[in-house]
């Protein structure tokens, strides 16, 4: 067993009102000397919450925080930073002074809490679990669909003119199994894209996602020639960050995989997606 401190990061919409909602957990581990956090790109419940919300705004600003976040883990885990000087604050404590300052911005943090666990990052998926992901699964009612990724898919594609320009239901025929792809481009050989929701409640159901993915990749790789790209919904209602890294690796490593993202860097890969339509027609 490890001892841990955690604290809860919240989003703050009116200073006047009060009202704050629970969007990210920070767990620090002394004796690993490891910052583990989670934090919450999704943004229904709020914008369910507050009218006029900016979903756009809202998402810069938590990718922003977890940079300097992940920045902040790497330089402890490497024995580089300088958090913990001499009569300043330790643990937990200095890494949000330092990431996340009490000001009167819109993301806000708890007090420094503590705990004992046998896996300080697993604590982490679980109260990341506990204290935010439930809250946004409840408002949603079902897990993130595959049709509801390509739905957002297709409205970044439309709104930079490439829906159109794009095949449509592009069908991939091996001896024995075929699949029908949502969309796909050419660049000297077949571009496929495809959707992919890992949005499971359980560990096991998320590795098992991704071997299907991987059997189905192989069975289509005795056919024509094709590259894949997946675009991955990761978990957000009570599956571990572990158990989606380990899927994500499945899909990087099987047959004709050219590139695996994470949904949220979908936008990234959009102009290099216009280059190679331009260029190909």
């Amino acid at each position: 067993m490890k001892p841990y401190e955690f604290a809860i990061v919240r989003y703050q919409h009116d200073a006047s009102i009060g009202e704050r909602m629970n969007i990210g957990v920070l767990v620090w581990s002394p004796e690993d000397s490891a910052l583990h956090f989670r934090v919450n790109e999704r943004y229904g419940r709020l914008s369910r919450t507050y009218p006029g919300f900016d979903g756009t705004g809202y998402r810069q600003m938590v990718r922003q925080l977890a940079t300097r976040l992940a920045h902040v883990a790497e330089s402890l885990a490497a024995g580089q930073a300088d958090l913990f000087a001499p009569g300043g604050a330790h643990g937990l404590q200095a890494v949000l002074d330092r990431v996340l300052p009490e000001d009167a911005s819109c993301l806000q943090r708890s007090e420094v809490m503590g705990g004992i666990y046998r896996d300080p990052r697993e604590r982490c998926d679980q109260l990341f679990h506990e204290l935010v992901a439930r809250h946004e699964a409840n408002v949603t009612g079902e897990r993130r669909e595959e049709s509801q990724v390509w739905a957002s898919m297709k409205e970044k594609l439309r709104a930079r003119g490439l829906l159109d320009r794009m095949q449509r239901h592009v069908e991939v025929r091996a001896a024995d199994y075929g699949y029908r792809f949502h969309a796909g481009w050419q660049n000297g050989e077949l571009q496929v894209v495809e959707p992919i929701s890992l949005d499971c409640i359980e560990d096991k159901d998320v590795v098992e996602r991704a071997n299907l993915w991987g059997g189905r990749l192989l069975s289509l790789s005795r056919g024509p020639a094709f590259r894949f790209t997946a675009v991955v919904a990761r978990p957000q209602r009570g599956a571990s960050t572990d158990a989606f890294n380990h899927a994500m690796g499945i899909l990087r490593q099987a047959p004709r995989v050219r590139q695996v993202l994470d949904e949220n860097e979908f936008d990234d890969f959009l102009p290099e997606l216009e280059r190679e339509i331009a260029a190909h027609g």
